[in-house]
């Protein structure tokens, strides 16, 4: 129970309603409230996230453990049955698409600077998605099962107060690639001290949370950034890249987790994302934030 639990902690949202949410919030609030919406957009997700191992825990120990996927299965139908009745959805109309001089489709994916983006976000996916692996593996080491879901709820927990923080001392203006930059590289470090020390449960999840404080922003800063590099008309596509490729590396960092089971997986995965940003090639010219 624990194992299928901690597998099913995060996936970024759907791909369809992931990139649609971030579309209407750009359709509906003007851009110096943009920043905040999405820190407060994905600090709802941690809620979910934070809380949800543990409903699954309670609904299986009260009821039967299939109450938790028809709740799920129930709980997310009316919620796109409300989104998609919504007053922004049914009003949001796309921009026109304007095709470059030879005619052919003006694709987020032929920016530098968006595959980039989605290259440095595999890394951060992959560190989560590795996360429940070696936190399963450092509740077997430990002989602590709680602390396989423990960890995940901690750094979601962790990651609702970094999208606090941020809404609050959010400010528009400057330079979105750095900020990533210094973010991403902040992500990683705080994985060091799991790596270094394999600390006991307790500290685990004490010193997991750095992680998800900075996690929340990071994430934020990615959304506004597939806003200004996405060319017009194709803001629903260039969010739906982000919010798939999201999704597919912590299902790869599942996969890598497996190979070790330790925290040097997300580690390196986290260390590789800000190599990525740092070195691979010249850095894309990015608008500055309005």
């Amino acid at each position: 129970m624990g194992r299928a639990a901690a597998r099913r902690r995060r996936g970024c949202g759907e791909p369809a309603a992931g990139g649609l949410s971030a579309v209407l919030l750009r359709a509906t609030l003007p851009e110096s409230r943009l920043g905040p919406a999405y820190a407060l957009d994905a600090s709802l997700q941690e809620i979910v996230y934070a809380a949800g191992p543990g409903l699954v825990y309670l609904s299986a120990a009260l009821l039967v453990p299939q109450a938790a996927l028809v709740s799920a299965a129930v709980l997310g139908l009316a919620g796109a049955v409300w989104l998609a009745g919504s007053r922004p959805s049914r009003r949001w109309r796309p921009a026109p698409r304007r095709p470059d001089a030879g005619g052919r489709r003006d694709s987020p994916l032929r920016s530098a600077g968006m595959r980039r983006l989605l290259l440095a976000l595999l890394g951060v996916g992959a560190a989560l998605g590795a996360l429940n692996v070696a936190a399963l593996a450092a509740a077997e080491r430990h002989r602590a099962g709680w602390l396989a879901a423990a960890l995940p709820m901690a750094l979601s927990a962790a990651g609702i107060a970094g999208g606090a923080v941020y809404h609050r001392w959010y400010r528009p203006g400057g330079d979105p690639w750095r900020r990533l930059t210094w973010l991403t590289a902040a992500f990683a470090a705080c994985w060091l001290p799991l790596l270094v020390f394999d600390p006991p449960p307790a500290v685990a999840v004490v010193l997991v949370a750095p992680v998800g404080i900075c996690f929340i922003p990071l994430l934020t800063i990615a959304c506004r950034l597939v806003d200004l590099l996405a060319p017009p008309g194709r803001g629903t596509e260039a969010n739906t890249w982000l919010v798939a490729a999201f999704g597919a590396s912590v299902a790869l960092g599942h996969l890598a987790g497996e190979a070790g089971g330790s925290y040097a997986v997300p580690a390196c995965t986290a260390t590789a994302a800000v190599a990525v940003l740092l070195t691979a090639g010249r850095r894309p010219g990015v608008p500055r934030e309005g």
